[in-house]
């Protein structure tokens, strides 16, 4: 500030107080502070409204492989599903079926990912891989799969289990049949001696009636059986 002395001049006024100038410092540094803080607040809301404006909806989902599949039985194929968005395509995690005579099974390991290997099992003919995934609804795509031929290889295995046993039975037979076949000879001599000794005791008998006859004889002549 100035101040006109008597002779008509200008002089500087250097006694402004000091607690002036501090509380103009200190606003200016809050001005500064709330224009930063408004927009860095500005920056954040547009980001918020942008997201809800500018945001991508995931229309369909896409399986690959899908045209001409062929497979043998017993081998698998490995198959991968994309989402595709209205500006994206990209891989996206899905739960994994397979369809048989209209019957959806689920695939173990193939929970909520974005590829999956599938057997095709080992019977010829047609199945279906489905991926589904779940967003505001059930979002479905699915592809055939022809399996070719058959494996007979593991049938022939399981049936060739009675038939070895049925050798193995028939190896065995003869050992059964020696053995029976050698009983009686075990047993002939016990039922010849038997045989033997009854002939003998007939003999006997029969060589000793004359002297029972004579016996009873002489008893009923001495009146002891009448």
């Amino acid at each position: 500030m100035y101040n006109i002395t008597r002779s008509g001049t200008f002089q500087t006024n250097t006694n402004i107080p000091l607690n002036l100038m501090e509380s103009k410092s200190r606003l200016g540094i809050l001005s500064v502070i709330a224009l930063s803080l408004m927009i860095v607040q500005g920056v954040m809301v547009w980001r918020s409204l942008s997201a809800q404006l500018f945001v991508d909806p995931l229309i369909y989902i896409d399986i690959s492989p899908r045209e001409n599949l062929q497979v043998d039985a017993g081998k698998s194929i490995t198959f991968k599903v994309d989402g595709v968005y209205t500006s994206a395509v990209m891989p996206i995690e899905a739960n994994w079926y397979k369809v048989m005579n209209g019957v959806a099974e689920q695939l173990t390991g193939c929970d909520l990912v974005d590829t999956c290997e599938v057997s095709v099992g080992n019977q010829g003919g047609e199945m279906k891989v489905q991926a589904r995934v779940q967003v505001d609804q059930l979002l479905i795509d699915e592809v055939s799969v022809s399996v070719v031929g058959s494996v007979i290889q593991d049938d022939s295995t399981h049936e060739a289990a009675p038939t070895q046993q049925l050798e193995n039975a028939e190896q065995d037979a003869p050992a059964v049949t020696t053995t029976t076949a050698t009983q009686p000879m075990v047993i002939a001599p016990v039922v010849r001696r038997q045989q033997v000794r009854r002939e003998a005791m007939r003999r006997q008998a029969v060589s000793n009636a004359p002297l029972v006859k004579s016996f009873i004889k002489r008893m009923r002549s001495r009146r002891w059986l009448r």
